[in-house]
């Protein structure tokens, strides 16, 4: 199995850091803690901070697309 366990959640498969939950602000509840999908850059799940960081970044330069004008203006950041 590709997702990772840890006691308190699941485990980025980029910088093993902990997966947070998504929680809804109007229950409280947790909405998702499922992280994003990892790939192209590793197999399983990844955090947030890896997903806008190096996640989104690889896969618009695998589309042809420089990802520098996106993370420089806050999209993916």
């Amino acid at each position: 199995n590709m997702l990772k366990k840890q006691e308190n959640g699941m485990k980025c498969s980029i910088c093993n850091g902990q997966i947070e939950p998504l929680i809804d602000p109007t229950t409280g509840k947790v909405a998702w803690d499922q992280g994003h999908n990892a790939e192209p850059v590793a197999e399983g799940r990844c955090c947030d901070q890896c997903n806008s960081t190096i996640v989104l970044a690889t896969r618009l330069q695998k589309a042809g697309i420089n990802p520098l004008p996106w993370m420089t203006e806050g999209v993916l950041s």
